[in-house]
């Protein structure tokens, strides 16, 4: 549920060279097909943001804090949109139109 930024980050603070943290990053890139997005759907789950938001379609107040959630993590913009914007998990692991 950590972005790629915050990941490079974390493992930076603990002391890691670079080199050792793109290491670290490229295990992870070979192990998931992207990453990034299994990240933002582990992140979304458990914070219940976008597709698995509880109650109606949010109001402009309540997807602005999913938003803000996201991006505070560190995801990139357009993965953002896609999870708030997004009403099913199947939308997320489609092509990315959403």
């Amino acid at each position: 549920g950590t972005s790629e930024r915050g990941i490079r980050a974390k493992l930076r603070a603990k002391g890691l060279s670079s080199e050792q943290v793109e290491e670290a990053l490229d295990s992870l890139r070979e192990s998931e097909d992207d990453p990034e997005l299994a990240a933002a759907i582990a992140y979304a789950r458990r914070r219940r943001l976008g597709p698995f938001r509880t109650g109606g379609d949010p109001d402009f107040a309540q997807r602005k804090k999913e938003f803000a959630a996201l991006a505070r993590q560190g995801f990139p913009l357009s993965l953002v949109r896609r999870v708030v914007n997004a009403r099913e998990e199947d939308e997320l692991k489609e092509d990315g139109t959403t």
